[in-house]
């Protein structure tokens, strides 16, 4: 059995109280110390007892700190995002793999130390895990402002298509591979005559500007594997057919 120590400063007295519920829940025997400026938690776990209490523990810094620091981090760079996209922000970091090292961390360190006050912990013995967290909302969060961004351009592309009054019949397009081209346009008139683009940004553009009523694709699971294909289905949604 190993002896341990929790230490808690005042100000976290309501996770002290909430850990040694948990505890008591687990069947994990302690004792319940206050003193003037600190409240501690005293404990002779086995083993995988002390892996649960950390695992606990790891909870109650992610959702009193880690939590609290993305959300500090997202409203001083950004300021931009509503309470759902800074949750699906927050939930995304949590899930990296650098916060599931908290209970391991913890672990050893209670293994070698004997006691932990678990906050001063994550601020002073897990930077590098902090530093992850922040890189990784920041990763997040241009993700979102990049769909932000993305659908207001769709939104834009469908207003063009659907009042340009300029518009040829068929477009037929051939995906294979990463790659997918535009092969022929019906009715082919000079204007259209030249050869088409490659590249996904030329692609886009000429079938905005041709504005077909039909959009023929031969070899649809190669042009939904294409990033460009989500674009070409939102602006031209119903007017696709598949080929194959």
């Amino acid at each position: 059995m190993l002896c341990t120590r929790i230490i808690f400063t005042n100000d976290k007295r309501e996770t002290a109280d909430k850990l040694s519920a948990f505890m008591c829940r687990v069947c994990i025997g302690h004792e319940f110390n206050e003193y003037s400026d600190t409240c501690e938690i005293e404990a002779e776990p086995d083993d995988e007892k002390l892996y649960e209490m950390c695992c606990e523990l790891s909870a109650h810094i992610t959702d009193d700190y880690i939590k609290k620091n993305i959300e500090h981090f997202l409203d001083k760079n950004y300021a931009c995002f509503n309470s759902d996209e800074s949750k699906i922000i927050c939930c995304n970091v949590l899930a990296r793999d650098c916060v599931s090292e908290l209970p391991g961390r913890l672990y050893v360190y209670i293994k070698v130390n004997k006691s932990v006050n678990p906050f001063a912990f994550y601020r002073f013995m897990c930077t590098d895990i902090s530093r992850e967290v922040l890189d990784a909302a920041a990763q997040e969060a241009d993700k979102i402002l990049t769909m932000n961004e993305n659908s207001d351009f769709i939104e834009l592309l469908k207003c063009y298509a659907g009042v340009s009054p300029e518009s040829v019949d068929t477009v037929e397009i051939v995906a294979a591979g990463r790659g997918i081209r535009i092969t022929a346009c019906n009715p082919d008139t000079a204007d259209y005559n030249a050869e088409f683009g490659l590249d996904e940004a030329d692609i886009l553009s000429e079938l905005v500007t041709l504005n077909p009523k039909r959009i023929l694709i031969s070899g649809k699971d190669d042009f939904l594997r294409n990033d460009i294909s989500a674009v070409i289905t939102s602006v031209f949604e119903g007017r696709i057919e598949y080929l194959d």
